[in-house]
């Protein structure tokens, strides 16, 4: 009897589990038929409407990604109309990495490109005045920082204080523990999408002395300016404070990291990003309530 009541109690849960992923098959086609559809209907779009694909918001920013938060922030100060699709899928992507466009039925990928992309078509005057000696060390504060952000991004999401920074993330998809299992693999992919993998080399003290003096670094090109270049943002404004607002929103920065708590802390950097967050995203904070941040389609008109 008890032999019998084994051999079904297992047939049961084989039973179930085949169910669970037979459903999980189905539910995945069904989300990537819907996200085919939803991209054909972009790439007939003929007009000005920048469709923007990006990770989710959560609670520390408008995207998990530092740089799908970047165009977002090109997209609001340029003052160009765009459609946000939050999506998972990166199929759309040339690159297979988000941030992605969709614009008269061109895909374009990775943030400079983009931005490069949108400054020509939108005939954009934001860096106008900006000398050769801003564009190089605009450009180079953003690689650095984006590159910095993002790996102490993903060894605090896997290793250092994942138990800070996870309820966030946890709360932005309204998922278990298993699904964001599936989204930290989405992040691990966009990390290695752009950054230096001779950086995972490096001891966590090298890491975080680097990324403090990087830290530092911007400080300084800040200083008393209200921005990086003077009264008004440019677009290495949008790398910048992309990288800067989830470490300087999470509360407990200051437990994670030195770095992490130098930038939290400082008062050239925290001005800077609220500064930035008041001209490109005075919506900031329904942004990162957890009631925005389904999967969909959001609209902005600038």
């Amino acid at each position: 009897m008890v032999a019998r009541t084994g051999t079904v109690t297992a047939v049961y849960m084989t039973f179930g589990v085949v169910s669970l992923i037979t459903a999980y098959v189905k539910f995945s086609s069904s989300m990537r038929k819907r996200q085919r559809r939803a991209v054909e209907e972009m790439e007939r779009d003929e007009t000005d409407l920048v469709y923007l694909l990006i990770y989710p918001r959560w609670g520390l920013a408008p995207s998990l990604s530092p740089s799908c938060t970047c165009v977002e922030t090109f997209l609001r100060l340029a003052r160009i109309p765009y459609k946000v699709h939050i999506t998972y899928n990166t199929s759309a992507s040339p690159t297979g990495c988000l941030p992605c466009i969709i614009h008269k039925g061109k895909h374009v990928a990775e943030p400079s490109a983009i931005i490069r992309y949108l400054i020509k078509e939108f005939k954009v005057e934001m860096d106008a005045s900006l000398n050769k000696k801003n564009r190089a060390v605009g450009m180079a504060l953003g690689s650095m920082l984006e590159h910095e952000t993002r790996f102490a991004l993903y060894r605090t999401f896997t290793r250092d204080a994942a138990h800070y920074i996870i309820p966030y993330a946890l709360c932005a998809v309204e998922a278990s523990w298993p699904f964001f299992a599936s989204i930290l693999s989405r992040i691990k992919a966009d990390f290695f999408c752009s950054s230096s993998l001779v950086r995972l080399n490096l001891t966590k003290e090298q890491h975080e002395e680097e990324y403090l003096q990087d830290l530092e670094a911007i400080e300084g090109v800040i200083g008393g300016k209200p921005f990086l270049f003077g009264s008004k943002p440019t677009s290495y404004d949008c790398a910048v404070y992309a990288a800067l607002l989830p470490v300087i929103t999470l509360r407990e920065s200051r437990y994670i990291s030195l770095p992490f708590a130098f930038a939290a802390q400082n008062q050239v950097l925290s001005g800077y990003v609220r500064r930035m967050s008041f001209v490109a995203f005075p919506d900031l904070d329904e942004l990162l309530r957890a009631e925005g941040h389904t999967t969909g389609s959001t609209s902005r008109t600038c």
